[in-house]
């Protein structure tokens, strides 16, 4: 998986309200799952 690909993942999560992610470093960031419920199985397969 791309960076780019993974980025824009979690920024759909983050809109959602399901994850809020945190910058650490330059090149780390936290992500803290904050709503489970909402969170869909099938987002975790991974995408082609």
């Amino acid at each position: 998986m791309s960076t780019e690909i993974l980025e824009r993942e979690l920024m759909a999560l983050e809109v959602q309200g399901i994850v809020n992610i945190s910058q650490i470093t330059k090149t780390r960031k936290k992500v803290k799952l904050i709503n489970q419920e909402r969170l869909n199985p099938d987002i975790l397969k991974q995408r082609t």
